[in-house]
């Protein structure tokens, strides 16, 4: 992947609508028939796809934003996603997309329905549902669906290739698709990184690069900074975790002075039931302000490391929660 981009959650004053009219009609076919898969958590909602089907594009935030997924050639999926208004119904908002986005009409010869796809929607707790399919190419599914906890409306356009089952990959895309219910802590989840944050965090910035993933939270007084640094190997050097982890935290903090410390017992404990994955824990801490820890995913050769600023009694409560919920997301 080429992208690299430091962006936060940002509406614009004048908003356009955030379907590209043409991304699809521009987007080579595609085969993806990898039996890998991973798991993508944004914003309130998941859903499983191909593994090497990558977010190239994410904006916006929880009320209003989308995301392109796809992999060295092209788009082969977008999900946009808005909060419904007391005006917005779900015929109304297909018969819109559908003229603005694809040029036809609710009716059109073009357009095929999929109860099959449908129901399978419906069986997940979605209402409103619709979905068709497009004659374009090697085809494309399209879907607009509302959920009963936000009232969010998501659509969500998959581009097949050639070589790709409807039935098997939509079916099981479709089939993984949930909204996370309120009162919990909140997943995340991209580029086969996955961790929980507190319940009404919210997402301040973000990074993603080829191999380095950043994502900063905000959350009642604290800031919790998730980072995953891929070529580990190459990144430490002959570096100790400890002595890189240092140099680190001084580069981003320049006014902090960071001191390496035990760990408490209750730091990292989900980490040390995995003894196949970690490697050495390197926590490290500032008495009045922070509290971080590093560790070596060694069979990965990834480099995790969680950050958390603010009140150190706020810290505390959470910070093993913090640790506890990492995961490398490896497929099924």
């Amino acid at each position: 992947m080429t992208f690299s981009a430091t962006q936060s959650e940002h509406i614009p004053s004048n908003p356009v609508d955030p379907v590209d009219p043409v991304i699809l009609s521009n987007s080579a076919p595609t085969t993806s028939g990898a039996s890998a898969w991973t798991y993508i958590a944004w914003q309130g909602f998941g859903f499983s796809v191909p593994r090497e089907w990558n977010p190239i594009d994410v904006r916006g935030n929880r009320a209003r934003g989308a995301m392109s997924l796809g992999d060295l050639h092209s788009v082969t999926m977008q999900v946009d996603w808005r909060a419904a208004g007391r005006r917005h119904r779900a015929d109304r908002a297909w018969k819109r997309y559908l003229k603005r986005q694809l040029g036809l009409k609710p009716g059109s010869d073009r357009l095929d329905d999929r109860p099959a796809l449908t129901a399978r929607l419906r069986d997940g707790g979605w209402v409103d549902v619709k979905v068709a399919r497009l004659e374009d190419r090697g085809g494309s599914i399209h879907a607009l669906v509302r959920s009963v906890i936000s009232r969010r409306f998501i659509l969500i356009r998959i581009v097949l290739g050639a070589g790709d089952d409807e039935t098997s990959m939509v079916d099981r895309i479709f089939g993984s698709l949930r909204e996370l219910e309120p009162g919990q802590p909140q997943s995340w989840g991209l580029y086969g990184f996955g961790f929980r944050v507190p319940e009404r965090s919210q997402l301040n910035q973000w990074r993603m690069r080829p191999g380095h993933l950043e994502m900063t939270f905000r959350c009642r007084g604290l800031r919790i900074h998730w980072q995953r640094i891929a070529m580990a190997r190459r990144t430490l050097g002959d570096r100790a975790v400890a002595e890189w982890l240092e140099q680190h935290l001084e580069s981003q903090n320049r006014r902090v002075a960071w001191k390496q410390g035990p760990a408490a017992p209750r730091d990292g404990c989900a980490l040390y039931r995995r003894p196949r994955l970690i490697g050495p824990l390197c926590p490290t801490f500032l008495r009045t302000a922070g509290r971080s820890i590093a560790w070596d995913v060694t069979d990965a050769d990834q480099l995790v490391v969680l950050t958390v600023l603010g009140r150190q009694r706020r810290m505390d409560a959470v910070f093993a929660t913090l640790c506890e919920s990492w995961n490398v997301v490896s497929g099924d």
